[in-house]
C-alpha cells in the first residue's frame, strides 16, 4: 500500500509535525500487527502525478508518502550502508 499524506497550507507548520506523529503511531501499530512500513518524503515531489489520479483541493499540500507491507528475505533488504565510526570529544567546559 502506498499512502500520501496532505495538510492544509493555512496550518502549516504544525499541521506538518502533527502528520509526522500521526505517521509515526500508523508505523508502530502496523509492526504491532506484523506489517512493515516505509516513509516516503519523495513522494511530496509528486503532486502532478497525485492529481492525475486523485481529487485534492489545490489548498492542501502533499508533504511526504509512505509505504505499508510485508517485509522479505530479498538480499536488498539487508543493505546497510558503511559509515565512518562515531567519535565522541570530551567536554572542555
Amino acid at each position: 500500500v502506498i499512502g500520501f499524506v496532505l495538510v492544509h497550507e493555512g496550518l502549516m507548520p504544525f499541521a506538518a509535525l502533527d502528520a509526522g506523529i500521526m505517521l509515526q503511531t500508523l508505523f508502530l501499530s502496523a509492526k504491532a500487527h506484523g506489517v512493515d512500513s516505509c516513509p516516503l518524503g519523495v513522494l511530496a515531489t509528486w503532486r502532478r502525478p497525485f492529481d492525475a489520479e486523485f481529487e485534492a483541493p489545490s489548498d492542501y499540500r502533499l508533504i511526504t508518502g509512505f509505504a505499508l507491507g510485508y517485509a522479505s528475505e530479498a538480499p536488498v533488504n539487508d543493505f546497510r550502508a558503511e559509515r565512518r565510526p562515531v567519535r565522541l570529544v570530551p567536554n572542555r567546559s
